[in-house]
């Protein structure tokens, strides 16, 4: 009788550890799935940042000159040189977007970029130094405005 009951608890004591064993590989398994999925997150959040702070640096150039010559006078040498250093360092991080970091962007994030070099591009062709400066504004107002919506759909950052 007494190896009935040692059996009945030594099957129940298995069976316990075996679905606490279970339990604790599902859950393990399920908290490094998540924690992937936020680092990924983490980094993609990372990426979209940093493109749009170099659209905006790119965007305050542009925008410093133009309001230079609204009001009649002229960048301050120092500011337009720190602008300048802004936008080279803007520009690697673009380039680097298209490319390397590109794993991390969405298709729509990917072609507003490209849209946005395009348009930067056309800037090249102005006639003078203004005509430049506000395609250059045109283009970086609109991919700011562009890639701060395709940010928070491919983010999933709900607006306000």
């Amino acid at each position: 009788m007494w190896q009935i009951e040692l059996t009945k608890y030594a099957i129940t004591a298995a069976t316990t550890a075996v679905i606490a064993i279970g339990s604790t590989l599902l859950a393990a398994k399920l908290a490094l799935s998540r924690y992937r999925e936020e680092k990924l997150w983490e980094r993609r959040v990372l990426a979209y940042e940093n493109i749009l702070e170099a659209i905006s640096q790119i965007h305050e150039f542009s925008e410093t000159h133009l309001n230079a010559n609204h009001e009649h006078r002229e960048v301050d040498d120092k500011k337009d040189k720190a602008l300048r250093d802004n936008i080279q360092a803007a520009n690697s991080t673009l380039y680097a977007a298209r490319t390397s970091e590109a794993i991390w962007l969405s298709r729509n994030a990917i072609e507003c970029l490209q849209n946005y070099q395009r348009e930067s591009d056309k800037a090249s062709n102005a006639m003078d130094w203004w005509e430049y400066i506000e395609c250059e504004y045109s283009a970086s107002s609109k991919c700011i405005e562009d890639f701060t919506q395709i940010s928070k759909t491919d983010l999933k950052i709900p607006t306000v």
